[in-house]
């Protein structure tokens, strides 16, 4: 008898786990080449309208909406939240005030959608995880001391 001996049924298995050992070393040495470029950012064809894809890209496109944005006001009326963005979760990444008397109102909204498919599609081109958490937007905003600022 040898000092360290292996039943059949033992022997099998392990001939299976090691034959699928180097499947799925074949498998993910096959699918290398895919992943070479993620986080890198890449273009998106003209016909979306979005361009380059970038945080860059993002953080230029929220200066934009903030440049559009007036707050002063003389009544409540005046004033609106408008939500933007896109959690990896789901749900808005944030939520800007402005005044409509002092504003582009159409600007504003076509930037906020167009902020928002783009933080989309970067959580999902570089498979962005969150951490679920949900923002508290304002339910309204108000006019205070002539300026546009969030109710809640």
């Amino acid at each position: 008898m040898r000092p360290y001996s292996i039943d059949p049924y033992r022997a099998w298995v392990l001939h299976l786990l090691r034959g699928m050992q180097l499947k799925v070393l074949s498998f993910i040495l096959l699918l290398m080449p895919l992943f070479q470029n993620c986080g890198s950012s890449f273009q998106v064809s003209d016909a979306e309208g979005i361009g380059s894809m970038s945080p860059q890209s993002l953080s230029s496109l929220e200066n934009r909406i903030r440049q559009s944005i007036g707050l002063a006001c003389t009544s409540s009326s005046e004033c609106e939240v408008v939500v933007a963005g896109a959690k990896p979760c789901g749900g808005p990444s944030r939520y800007f005030v402005f005044s409509t008397s002092t504003s582009d109102v159409v600007a504003i909204e076509q930037l906020t959608d167009e902020y928002t498919q783009l933080q989309l599609m970067l959580n999902q081109s570089s498979n962005n995880i969150g951490t679920c958490d949900v923002l508290v937007v304002p339910s309204s905003a108000a006019c205070v001391s002539n300026s546009c600022v969030p109710s809640f």
